[in-house]
């Protein structure tokens, strides 16, 4: 009798243990169980509050009363040739709520069968992803705008590269084949001290972000000048995984200012020429002795006349 009583006492626990994780699984999650027709036969509280039918309205249904329009055919029929086969079957699927609005589930579908080996139902655990996929789409987005705009490329924390964007490619002459797996010196320019470099590296090792202005070489031989910010990215453990370098190429810009700048030396100079010229043909012209001195009384111009 005791050992009755024991065995029993552990169904018991056991039973409670099921309890609570069902309780636990159905206020974190969106389950729901279907026959082997897909017909809905259970509906837990998050499924009604995310697709906003009532427990009612789903009892009796097909499942694919939440069936998004977009979602090809093919998927569902790999669907059911998965789980009819007795096979788990996992993917992320928009669904549409009562009032005609989109949410994605990362879904898992359990095929539950009976002693005979029989499918008798299938089991739907889901989880929300929306606000997550949302995010993804705003980031893919950025990610897109900074592609198109900038020279951007990965390394692993020993400098190769593990990627390159189409700008990368374009400006720096070499396919992403050729760049793919090489170390990121292969755009080295020859005249940028080494120095340099060791402070670069000095810096993102550390975990800081470093910036500067440097020429690079591309794979013709030309030189072309960035404006280059390298950030290093850390895992969840804090370490680094990976660099981002995002480049602007400011060839033109920088060639620009070298013009305006010999330019402008040029014109300092013929207006200090005009001005000497012009400052000995005045006091040259006077009559009477003459002289010409600045603030400190430092002679500046005198005509033949004036006597020094």
């Amino acid at each position: 009798m005791p050992d009755t009583l024991s065995h029993s006492e552990e169904i018991i626990d056991a039973s409670l243990l099921l309890e609570q994780y069902k309780k636990a699984v159905d206020a974190s999650t969106i389950v729901s169980k279907t026959d082997p027709n897909g017909i809905i036969t259970y509906a837990n509280d998050e499924f009604c509050r995310i697709c906003q039918y009532s427990r009612e309205e789903l009892i009796g249904k097909p499942h694919n009363i939440v069936r998004h329009p977009d979602v090809p055919a093919a998927v569902f029929a790999q669907l059911w040739e998965t789980i009819q086969g007795g096979h788990m079957w996992k993917g992320l699927v928009p669904n549409r709520a009562k009032d005609g609005s989109t949410y994605i589930v990362d879904a898992t579908i359990f095929p539950v069968a009976d002693a005979s080996g029989t499918i008798v139902e299938y089991i739907a655990i889901r989880h929300n992803i929306t606000e997550l996929m949302e995010q993804k789409s705003l980031l893919d987005q950025y990610k897109s705008a900074v592609d198109a705009s900038n020279i951007v490329s990965k390394t692993d924390p020993k400098g190769i590269i593990t990627y390159a964007n189409d700008e990368f490619c374009r400006v720096s002459k070499y396919s992403r084949e050729e760049l793919i797996g090489k170390p990121h010196n292969i755009v080295r320019h020859p005249d940028v001290p080494a120095p340099v470099f060791a402070e670069l590296w000095q810096t993102i090792q550390a975990g800081r972000i470093w910036k500067g202005v440097v020429p690079n070489r591309a794979k013709d031989g030309n030189t072309y000048i960035v404006d280059a910010t390298v950030i290093p990215i850390k895992n969840g453990s804090g370490e680094i995984s990976e660099y981002i370098a995002i480049r602007h190429e400011i060839t033109k810009l920088v060639e620009t200012q070298k013009i305006a700048d010999e330019k402008s030396e040029s014109l300092l100079e013929k207006i200090e020429q005009a001005v000497d010229i012009g400052l000995e043909g005045i006091v040259g012209s006077f009559p009477l002795p003459s002289v010409a001195v600045d603030g400190d009384d430092l002679v500046l111009a005198h005509n033949r006349d004036f006597g020094l």
